[in-house]
């Protein structure tokens, strides 16, 4: 229980605690394949198991996840049912009234689990690409590497002129593979 308090204590300090329970529950292992002259022609990567119950809480963070957007799906779809009825049907007041109601409660209820969802980890991406496709025009990419210590990093980067900004921070060796950030809401 020290592991979860500790990593509760860092949402205080504005540290993302899903990204952070990842990396404390799994390691990055990354294998290459090499031709003949030692360019570098496969990197594949899997998931190693570190702590079993930070995994396991994190599986289930996961599993919630996937839940709560099925529930948010069938609440939208409930209320967006009656949004049609009441634009469509012929209905006497106490009928709208009532449709009304339900509309706004279900519509209420999807978007109150947008929200929660919006908080909760999804999957990590599985399609991280080399490093050295990586674009350099700036804009912002998870990386993924190596701390000085051997342990493994997911963090939000940059091309920062002839580095990645991660190089930059204390520890951290250069990233060996990239990913497109996940998607942000309007106006970041």
């Amino acid at each position: 229980m020290a592991d979860l308090n500790d990593l509760a204590d860092h949402l205080d300090k504005g540290e993302n605690f899903y990204v952070r329970l990842f990396s404390r529950a799994y390691d990055i292992e990354m294998t290459k394949e090499e031709d003949d002259q030692g360019t570098i022609i496969n990197v594949r990567t899997r998931r190693v198991e570190k702590d079993r119950d930070l995994a396991q809480a994190y599986a289930l963070l996961v599993l919630m996840r996937k839940t709560l957007d099925h529930c948010a799906n069938q609440f939208r779809a409930y209320g967006m049912a009656e949004k049609q009825r009441i634009e469509r049907e012929h209905l006497t007041l106490v009928e709208k009234q009532n449709l009304t109601a339900d509309m706004e409660r279900n519509l209420g209820i999807a978007e109150i689990l947008g929200r929660v969802l919006s908080d909760t980890p999804g999957q990590l991406p599985n399609d991280w690409k080399p490093i050295s496709t990586a674009p350099q025009s700036g804009r912002p990419i998870r990386l993924l590497g190596k701390r000085e210590d051997g342990s493994t990093y997911v963090e939000t980067g940059r091309w920062a002129n002839i580095v990645w900004s991660v190089e930059q921070q204390k520890g951290f060796q250069a990233p060996t593979h990239w990913t497109e950030l996940e998607t942000l809401p309007d106006g970041y």
